[in-house]
Parts: C-alpha cells; structure tokens; sequence
C-alpha cells in the first residue's frame, strides 16, 4: 500500500487575482472595467500519479499566468455594452442551476477537480500499468457552450418581465479552454429567463451559436440550452 500527497491549484476555481470597478458618469450611465489574471501553478487537470508538478508538457497549457478577462463596458437604463476579453453571450447557458451542483462538480465539468488521475483496476500493482488506464479528464468530456471568453463585443438587454437578451460577437484568436483553436469568426445570441412564480423559482436559458468561418467549423450552427425549477 502506498499513498502520496500532492498540493495543486483546482483548475476549477485557480488562484485568481484581479481589479473591478464602476463609475456613475450620470443618472443613466456607467462606466466599468475588469482586469482579471490567473496563477496556476500545477493543475488538477493536469496532476497525476505518474507527474506531481505536471508544469511540462502534457497539459501545460493550464499552468502559469493566464489573462481570464480584460473587459470594460457601458451600462444604462438601455443595456449594457461590453468590449473586450470576457464571457460570450452564450456562455453557461446549458448551466441553469439552483441547486449549488454547479459549484460542487465544477459546473458542467467533474474533470476539472482531478483531471490528470489516472483510473486503476483493484489488480493493480505498479504505476506504470496506469499508463494504459484512461485519465478522468479522457473519460468525461464538458460543455458549456461554443465558446467561453473571448475578446468580442457584446450586448446585454435589460430585463423585462423575467427575461434578458443577449448577444455577441467574436473575431480573431480562440480562448484556449473549450473553444475550437481553428475558429476564426463567431456570433451567439441567448435568451436567459429567472424569476419566482408562487413559491416556485425558475432558471432557464437557450442560445443559438454559429461559427461562421474557420476550417472545419465554416456556418456550423449550434442550439443549446438549459432549464432548472426548485
């Protein structure tokens, strides 16, 4: 029997470190910003019984300082407009939650908490036979939607009635999450609703994606959505 203790960074909430703030420009609008970095120094995405650091190779693309957002926006009694590095329009739209599940199993993704380890069989007997056992990041996959943070422009409505609309627009290099590396051109739209109807709360969203150029993903058009009643 063995055991090891590693120390790593939850690649689902990292060490983050950031500045946000607001100004009243007058009685109708604001002005905002948001810088945010993160520090990731071995992932859990990435760590595993064979890597204790997981800082080369691999996964590495998860580890050291990483831009999460550089956004600012416009906010008035007419929406908000945002330009800059953050969340797309339909970003978590397939997570309506309002049980807390979300901040448990990393939203919509358990492999984001040990996503380097490597399953066993109880006949086990040496490391290295985990070599041919597939990772917990191989065995569950994550979807929160075409695109996460990316530097694009986008618009949010006011809320009437319960309901909000959204939309975004995004060109250039992709976000190195979940997002497509070969997406060049994309836009999404999402319709979000929450409000409590007699006792009972309800969360929902829908959103609809297209990516409209790029080499394998040119006028691909994604549905997606989500809904939650407690």
């Amino acid at each position: 029997y063995q055991k090891d203790t590693y120390f790593v960074d939850n690649y689902s909430k990292s060490s983050r470190a950031g500045i946000k703030g607001e100004k009243k420009l007058d009685e109708s609008f604001k002005v905002g910003g948001n810088v945010e970095l993160e520090f990731v120094t071995s992932s859990s995405a990435s760590v595993s019984q064979l890597n204790k650091n997981a800082t080369t190779g691999g996964n590495a693309v998860h580890d050291g300082i990483k831009i999460r957002q550089v956004d600012t926006w416009l906010n008035s009694d007419f929406g908000k407009l945002s330009l800059g590095h953050g969340s797309m329009a339909s970003y978590l739209t397939v997570a309506s939650d309002l049980s807390g599940t979300k901040d448990t199993v990393g939203f919509v993704g358990p492999y984001l908490m040990a996503g380097g380890l490597y399953f066993h069989t109880k006949d086990s007997t040496s490391k290295v036979n985990s070599l041919a056992d597939p990772t917990v990041n191989t065995a569950f996959n994550v979807y929160d939607g075409e695109f996460t943070r990316q530097s694009r422009v986008r618009y949010d409505s006011p809320t009437f009635g319960g309901f909000s609309l959204s939309g975004s627009i995004y060109n250039g290099g992709s976000d190195n999450q979940t997002s497509p590396s070969y997406v060049k051109m994309g836009s999404d739209v999402a319709l979000r609703y929450a409000d409590c109807l007699k006792g009972v709360k309800v969360e929902g969203a829908m959103a609809f994606t297209r990516l409209s150029k790029g080499s394998d993903a040119k006028n691909q058009k994604v549905w997606d959505g989500s809904i939650a009643v407690l």
